[in-house]
């Protein structure tokens, strides 16, 4: 059988990632997927961990290179809900290793558009990788850190958005205003933003502030042992529908 380009590529950007470090699949079973996905991720995420940022500029810890029950739970929330996704122009901030991507790639039909952005270089290897592999499909990668002018920026630059997804992308006090700030502008009218949280301090904060701000919205808990070796977890899903 003759290989395709798409057969070609993944060839190619596998090289990549082997050149850079060993790889390792985990297979991922999610509700509502129409088979079960096999992710490229780093053999040894402690290892990424121990990097200083390769990015430069501001310093985040690289926590993209292991799959978090944050981003599964999302994943599976796009997954049951395709008529909230199909057709919409999606952003999705901090997409790790690409599994709420390949999800949403999966429902979003040939209307819609996803853009899949994260502040690692690497990580957007990965997510490409991923996606093309299990969804048969790209989204629009974009290099940006949305906690700094220059990545808001990048980020508003091509919006505005349907829909804004985020997994777990709350660490630090500081990052609670960046993001209380940015979503709304990244959103075209009538626009929701999608959040999954585990529950640390920090998201809890933001979830106070988003109320107080006065975002509407509904809220998903969702707890159980999670594949991939993420874990038991219980992770809160917050669909906000109105932003102000």
């Amino acid at each position: 059988m003759t290989p395709t380009t798409d057969d070609r590529r993944l060839v190619t950007w596998r090289r990549r990632l082997e050149r850079r470090r060993p790889v390792r699949e985990r297979h991922i079973s999610l509700p509502g997927a129409s088979r079960p996905y096999c992710l490229a991720t780093p053999t040894d995420p402690d290892a990424v961990l121990d990097e200083t940022n390769p990015t430069g500029g501001a310093w985040h810890m690289p926590y993209w290179a292991t799959p978090w029950a944050s981003g599964l739970a999302l994943a599976e929330v796009v997954l049951g809900d395709p008529s909230a996704v199909r057709g919409r122009r999606v952003l999705e901030l901090g997409c790790g290793l690409g599994t709420t991507a390949i999800a949403t790639l999966e429902v979003l039909g040939t209307s819609g558009s996803l853009a899949a952005a994260d502040c690692f270089a690497e990580t957007l290897v990965y997510a490409r990788y991923n996606a093309l592999r299990n969804a048969g499909r790209v989204p629009r990668m974009v290099l940006a850190d949305w906690r700094t002018a220059t990545g808001q920026e990048t980020l508003q630059r091509a919006g505005p958005y349907d829909l804004v997804l985020a997994a777990d992308v709350l660490y630090e006090p500081e990052d609670v205003e960046p993001l209380l700030h940015l979503a709304p502008r990244l959103l075209e009218t009538g626009g929701a933003f999608w959040l999954a949280e585990p529950g640390r301090l920090t998201s809890t904060r933001f979830v106070a502030a988003a109320r107080g701000y006065g975002w509407q919205g509904e809220t998903r808990e969702m707890e159980r042992d999670w594949p991939a070796g993420a874990g038991r977890a219980c992770v809160r899903v917050h669909r906000y529908g109105r932003l102000t």
